[in-house]
């Protein structure tokens, strides 16, 4: 072998080896182009509402007096108030696709969080004072809140929020029996119009996120020493649950109303279209459309009376 040969050789080494290094230790994909935020954004509403919530987050509306809920209302009335005009509008999370925005998101996403107990409160408060129409509302509310304040955002948010939807599915739960047909539609409608983002979407825009903002050693060493929760789904099964108990509730709202309206109840779930469903929705656990619930549907009930100021 020559000495030409050998010495371009070793060059080519060293240059696969140089290039190796850099892309394991310093090559972060491109930010990706991004459509522009609407304007106004609901979700900047969002976060100014969190920020102005005074609730203690330890604070468990399941256990608290009717005096307590209604000092912590009272106290965070604005808040309220402002959170309702951002989820009356577009939200999308403004992703910064920078080397470090974990602390800026996660920050934004707690403070959010935060309005999830005042809303959980006002329902609660509501439904102990027997005006069913406010806690309903309240209830909607509180399960909208997951889905704009996380729509166009990471895996994180939404995991931030699961827990406050799944406080909205209980309260709707529980007075979903006792609501008129007026609110039965008011819910469905709300609900329906209230789609999440599909998981997949919300995949690779995290898959994308990271690779603009980490280095392939980084994702690799984060990895091997915390493992990425994200990246095996180990949170998928809970997310999925609270989808199809969402969707189920959908189906049962609408059953209701049917069997109100027509004082018989529905023989299936397709009987629900389109008058009262715009599609049967599908339960995410099994891929398969939802079917009416094996027991009989509740027997109709006096309309929910109007909520008091």
């Amino acid at each position: 072998m020559g000495r030409a040969l050998k010495v371009l050789i070793v060059a080519a080494v060293l240059a696969t080896v140089s290039g190796g290094v850099y892309v394991l230790f310093f090559y972060r994909a491109p930010p990706p182009v991004v459509a522009p935020l609407p304007n106004p954004n609901g979700y900047d509403d969002l976060v100014r509402a969190g920020s102005l919530v005074t609730m203690p987050r330890a604070m468990d509306p399941d256990e608290a007096s009717i005096e307590t809920l209604r000092e912590h209302i009272e106290a965070n009335r604005e808040a309220l108030e402002l959170a309702r005009v951002g989820l009356s509008r577009e939200c999308r999370v403004p992703l910064a696709y920078t080397t470090d925005p974990a602390q800026d998101f996660a920050f934004r996403a707690r403070e959010i969080a935060l309005l999830g107990y005042a809303f959980e409160a006002e329902g609660q408060l509501a439904e102990r004072e027997g005006r069913l129409t406010s806690a309903m509302r309240s209830y909607l509310d509180l399960m909208r809140l997951r889905v704009k304040a996380s729509r166009g955002g990471l895996v994180v948010h939404g995991l931030v929020l699961d827990r406050h939807e799944r406080s909205g599915l209980a309260g709707l739960e529980r007075v979903t029996g006792r609501l008129g047909p007026t609110e039965c539609r008011q819910a469905v409608e709300t609900l329906e119009s209230a789609e999440r983002e599909p998981f997949e979407t919300v995949l690779e825009r995290d898959a994308e996120w990271s690779r603009t903002v980490y280095t392939p050693g980084e994702r690799l060493w984060s990895r091997l020493v915390y493992g990425l929760r994200v990246r095996d789904q180990s949170w998928r099964p809970r997310l999925d649950a609270t989808v199809a108990r969402c969707r189920r509730l959908l189906v049962d709202l609408a059953a209701r109303c049917y069997t109100i309206d027509k004082a018989k109840p529905p023989a299936a779930a397709a009987d629900l279209v389109p008058e009262y469903l715009s599609s049967v929705p599908v339960d995410p656990t099994t891929g398969k459309p939802l079917t009416l619930p094996a027991g009989p549907v509740p027997e109709p009930a006096p309309a929910a009376s109007p909520s008091r100021p």
